[in-house]
């Protein structure tokens, strides 16, 4: 408890190991605007040059975001080796220890991405799992419950993340893609109330601009994924509505009594 309060304490912290510096947000906002890869590219190459030239903690933190923009663009056109070859560059470059483990935990989700898990879990292994950075506890507890996903321990995914939202801290930016982790859980446990429930707890579509690349699939494959969880719930709902009609041997659920019919008069046969 302690330790969650101190992590929601830093959740309005504009420090630049939540937030992109001021002159890369406008580029962050269309981290899936493919268009745009060559000049992010160019961007990332020149901060990895600043970054072994010496540049410094301001020169990491500028190579950080951009190869977060540039991944995400290469996830988006599911071009996964090149996704995978700008997080080893940069955690090679990087000397700062709090980028360095969040670009573990990045390649981690490379490793999921190609469905290796034993290696992602490798990547995670050196990660502090009680970190009092609320980035570094954002992106760990992401990642273990995606591996959990994968591995079908869905209610260890839900311990990771918490039951419902606001449960357990995570970073804003990252807070659709926990909510979205959450209904995948709960819809394989058949809990489809929980599910929509938990999609409902976030706007999942500014999901999709706040690191989708981390999600179980690219955007496509996430509108399937809500529209599934939608179509299950309708269809639970009609389920427990036909189960809740009276059976056919029962008159109550329609109005009527169960008195003996009578006779009718003679008269009126």
């Amino acid at each position: 408890a302690e330790r969650f309060a101190v992590l929601r304490g830093q959740m309005n912290d504009t420090h630049p190991y939540n937030f992109p510096p001021g002159h890369l947000l406008g580029l962050a906002r269309q981290a899936t605007n493919v268009a745009r890869l060559a000049e992010v590219d160019g961007l990332f190459r020149a901060a990895e040059a600043k970054v072994l030239q010496g540049g410094g903690f301001d020169a990491e933190v500028e190579l950080f975001w951009t190869a977060s923009v540039l991944r995400t663009m290469y996830v988006v056109k599911k071009e996964l080796r090149h996704a995978r070859a700008v997080d080893e560059s940069t955690l090679e470059a990087l000397t700062d220890p709090v980028l360095r483990t969040v670009q573990r935990t990045s390649l981690a989700n490379r490793a999921c991405d190609a469905g290796n898990l034993d290696d992602a879990e490798a990547w995670l292994a050196p990660v502090p799992r009680e970190s009092e950075v609320l980035t570094v506890h954002t992106h760990v507890r992401l990642s273990e419950a995606r591996i959990a996903l994968m591995r079908g321990d869905y209610p260890l995914a839900l311990a990771r993340l918490g039951r419902e939202a606001e449960q357990v801290p995570i970073r804003t930016d990252r807070d659709a893609m926990a909510c979205l982790y959450r209904a995948a859980a709960y819809e394989k446990l058949g809990q489809l109330d929980q599910a929509a429930k938990a999609l409902d707890e976030h706007d999942v579509a500014r999901g999709l601009l706040c690191g989708a690349d981390d999600f179980c699939a690219v955007p496509e494959r996430l509108v399937e994924f809500l529209a599934r969880v939608r179509v299950q719930l309708r269809n639970k709902r009609d389920r427990d509505r036909l189960r809740r009609r009276p059976s056919r041997g029962s008159l109550a659920g329609l109005g009527c009594t169960r008195e003996p019919l009578r006779r009718c008069p003679r008269g009126l046969r």
